[in-house]
């Protein structure tokens, strides 16, 4: 489980089930694979009928500004993830919660360093179908994300609290 996530629902598990509060429920597969592979039916509708996003050299410079940030987002939470000696799988019971480095800007580091690298890789391939399908994933992530919140409310208590109160969920 990723500590990056926070508050919610928590009544639905995202994916039919009948989670509590306290379930975080799991995941359809790791957050960067849900993202590729919506992306690639974004790049999919694209061979239908290609609709660029921006002019280039824009669309170079945007996108890998994008993809970058996002990187650097991922990359600063898995690092403080194993410095705390846990992970993002879903599977684990993290041992703390995480409030420090990238976690004291967003409660969610890792999706919000995935999306940003997505729209990053869509602005890079210039379609805007990949952009057109993304609201789909995060629906779904939101879904996610408010499990976890509610697990990570009734684990940390009010820790978690104070956490959400002073941290975004995404920025």
């Amino acid at each position: 489980m990723s500590t990056e996530s926070t508050a919610g629902s928590g009544s639905d598990d995202g994916n039919g089930g009948d989670g509590d509060d306290t379930d975080r429920g799991s995941i359809l597969a790791p957050a960067p694979v849900l993202f590729v592979l919506t992306l690639a039916v974004g790049v999919a509708l694209d061979r239908f009928e290609r609709v660029e996003v921006l002019a280039r050299p824009w669309n170079a410079v945007v996108g890998g500004l994008s993809f970058a940030l996002g990187t650097g987002l991922f990359v600063g939470a898995i690092r403080e993830m194993r410095a705390a000696d846990t992970g993002p799988s879903h599977e684990d019971d993290p041992p703390t919660l995480l409030t420090d480095g990238v976690f004291a800007y967003s409660r969610n580091p890792i999706y919000l360093g995935n999306c940003l690298q997505y729209v990053g890789a869509s602005l890079l391939y210039n379609s805007v179908w990949p952009i057109a399908v993304l609201p789909v994933l995060l629906a779904y992530f939101d879904r996610v994300v408010g499990r976890e919140e509610s697990y990570l409310a009734a684990t940390f208590g009010s820790e978690f609290e104070r956490y959400r109160g002073a941290v975004p969920r995404w920025l």
